[in-house]
This record gives structure tokens, C-alpha cells and sequence, in this order.
């Protein structure tokens, strides 16, 4: 199955939409359990949480059409900046396998149009490397992260990513975070007049402001025994780290290093998401994804196709619903 990422064709989008609704399959047959809930997600996250409990056909299916469109971003992003040395879709492959292996994101939830537009901001970001004039890819990446905050509040600490960013791809300083924080700003200077004109204002505050969260994880025994798939994946990504820097050049590098601090400040975004679950891993879909496609593709070709079914086979799993995840890590 690996060939077909092997290859960089422009139809490549139409694969990964079927590969997503294979993933996604067993929620078809068996369910997910409930749709996501809570108090944690900004304005447009709870739009997609009250729409999903209204809508559960289409909260199921509306999944695999992000990640496919995630699995198109990652691609463009690795292809465009040398990631590796061979145009390839191993970076679209690690992030729907990632995305899979998380429990609670089956269904629509406010981290799938969060994190297609975190990776917006980083294609932006990643524009000025060598760029003359990068005010206006600054302003974007700024803007992305701000419309990605409306649905998770906390994704608005990865301005502070973008910031790292910038100073890894091209000569730092204040004057570029001001650049990402106006078009942080712009996004909650529009919508904040929006909810003050129609007496929504406090409402969008609390709201939007991202809580340290309390209660530092709020599932069972079986919800933190899912997250073992995902813990291998992020321990291959680490240990592999060497061997795919090795193999680039130094704008690949440059990239990949971005990836890594996203890896290392997502965790630390978690805790401001107002209340931990294992949902909330999905702010490692696109570091860790991106990276793991990276792993693959510099293993042996034998060793990455059993990499590749066994995650796939643990995906399968985990989509069959939180009722069989809770039988088999029953203790």
C-alpha cells in the first residue's frame, strides 16, 4: 500500500480521501461513542459541537474530508521545502495514521478545522525563508492561527511557534512577532466588534481566553491506555530525528526543526485547553503526523510496510468505539 504515497501525482488528493474513509470505516459500522462535548472550545468550536450533536451522519463523514485535506497541506509543506529528497505523500500518510490513533476526534470535532488551519499558518510561515519582503507571510500566519483559536483557544499559543519559527527560517526579532501578533489581533478585533454589537461580548471573552486547565486528565483507564499507539509513534520521532536531518538540506532542515518545536510546545498548549482529554492529543496530529511520514519513508521498505499495517490495524481498533477500547484495556 506504501507505493501509492511513494508517488507525488497532482490527483494525489482523491487517495487520500478514500484512505480516510477506510480509517474511518469502523465508525460507520460500530460508532465512536458520543460526540465531543465540553466547555473548553472557543466560539466556532462550539458552533461545530452543537451542529455535530444535531447532525451525527454528517459529523461522522465530515472527519475524513479534513483529514484529507490535512494530508493535502502536509504534503504541499513537505514537497515545497525538501522534507526529503523525493517528492513524495509519506507526510500525509503519518498525519492521518496519527490522526486515527487519537480517540474522541472520530466524530467532527473543533481540533479537525483547528489544526488544517495551524498547518495554513506554517505553509505562510514557511514562505520566508529567503523571502525579501515576509511582512505580508508573517501577517497570514498570524491570521491562520487567530481563525484556528476561534475553535480551540489555546491554539493561540502557537503564535509563540511562529515566532521560533521566523527565527529558525530567517533573521529574528520583535519586529517579526508584532507581524504575527496584528494578524492574531485583526481576527479577534472583527469578530470581537461582531459579539460586541450584538451583546456577545463577555460572552466572547470568557470564551476565548485560553483556562489553565484543573483537571489534568479527565479520562478513564482505557481513554489513557489508547494513547499507547501514539506514545510509540512520538518515541519513533524523537529516536529517528538524526537520521532525517542527515538526509536533507538546510531548508528541509530548517523545516523539520520548526516541526520539532511544534512537537515540544504542543503538550505545554494542552494545559491552558481548560480541561485535559484524550482528545485534546489532537494537537499533535500535524507535528507528529508530519514526522512520523518522515520516519516511514526512511525506513527499509519491508520495515515500513509492517509499521504501516500495524498502526493501521491499532487505527481500526481504536475506531471501533470507545465501548470495545474500554473491553480490551478493561483492567
Amino acid at each position: 500500500m506504501l507505493t501509492l504515497f511513494r508517488s507525488a501525482q497532482a490527483y494525489a488528493g482523491l487517495p487520500f480521501l478514500l484512505y480516510a474513509l477506510l480509517l474511518q470505516l469502523p465508525v460507520f459500522l460500530w460508532g465512536d461513542g458520543p460526540v465531543a462535548s465540553g466547555d473548553h472550545y472557543g466560539v466556532a468550536g462550539n458552533y461545530v459541537l452543537r451542529w455535530s450533536l444535531e447532525f451525527p451522519r454528517l459529523a461522522a463523514l465530515l472527519p475524513a474530508v479534513f483529514v484529507a485535506l490535512l494530508g493535502v497541506q502536509a504534503s504541499s509543506l513537505s514537497n515545497r521545502h525538501l522534507y526529503t529528497r523525493s517528492r513524495t505523500q509519506f507526510a500525509a500518510l503519518g498525519v492521518m495514521l496519527v490522526w486515527a490513533l487519537i480517540p474522541g476526534t472520530r466524530y467532527l470535532h473543533p481540533s479537525l478545522p483547528a489544526n488544517c488551519l495551524l498547518l495554513f499558518s506554517l505553509l505562510s510561515v514557511s514562505r520566508v525563508y529567503k523571502e525579501e519582503f515576509p511582512p505580508v507571510h508573517l501577517f497570514n500566519a498570524g491570521v491562520w492561527i487567530g481563525l484556528a483559536a476561534l475553535f480551540v483557544p489555546a491554539y493561540v499559543l502557537f503564535l509563540l511557534l511562529l515566532f521560533v519559527a521566523a527565527s529558525v527560517l530567517t533573521r529574528g526579532g520583535l519586529v517579526q512577532l508584532w507581524r504575527l501578533a496584528v494578524g492574531v489581533l485583526t481576527v479577534y478585533f472583527l469578530v470581537g466588534t461582531y459579539a460586541y454589537f450584538f451583546g456577545r461580548f463577555g460572552e466572547f471573552m470568557s470564551t476565548q481566553l485560553p483556562r489553565w486547565s484543573t483537571n489534568l486528565f479527565s479520562a478513564g483507564a482505557p481513554g489513557k491506555y489508547a494513547l499507547l499507539p501514539l506514545g510509540l509513534v512520538l518515541v519513533a520521532d524523537v529516536l529517528r530525528l538524526p537520521t532525517i536531518l542527515r538526509a536533507v538540506n538546510i531548508e528541509g532542515a530548517k523545516g523539520i526543526t520548526v516541526l520539532y518545536w511544534l512537537l515540544l510546545v504542543s503538550p505545554f498548549a494542552v494545559l491552558f485547553s481548560g480541561g485535559v482529554s484524550t482528545s485534546d492529543a489532537a494537537m499533535l496530529v500535524v507535528p507528529a503526523g508530519i514526522l512520523f511520514g518522515l520516519v516511514l519513508y526512511h525506513m527499509p521498505r519491508r520495515l515500513a510496510e509492517v509499521a504501516h499495517l500495524l498502526l493501521f490495524a491499532a487505527a481500526w481498533v481504536l475506531g471501533a468505539g470507545t465501548i470495545l477500547a474500554a473491553l480490551l484495556f478493561q483492567t
